[in-house]
């Protein structure tokens, strides 16, 4: 499951996708029945998941995420 999950959300980075792009994509949707027990379960889950990813990636493109919604 971790890896499908890994693979679905690294795609999405390469394409250039924002935080927001993915977690309105719902990468996790199939899942979401027996893992995610409310939707705001399911949105900050796939919202780690992508920092896990995006942090390792590119630091500077995370800083300059963060700082536009603050």
């Amino acid at each position: 499951m971790c890896a499908l999950e890994r693979s679905n959300i690294d795609g999405m980075l390469k394409e250039g996708k924002s935080e927001d792009d993915v977690v309105a994509a719902k990468p996790f949707a199939d899942l979401d029945k027996k893992w995610a027990p409310t939707e705001l379960a399911s949105r900050n889950f796939i919202r780690v998941v992508y920092h896990s990813l995006a942090d390792k990636t590119d630091k500077r493109a995370v800083l300059k995420r963060m700082l536009r919604r603050s």
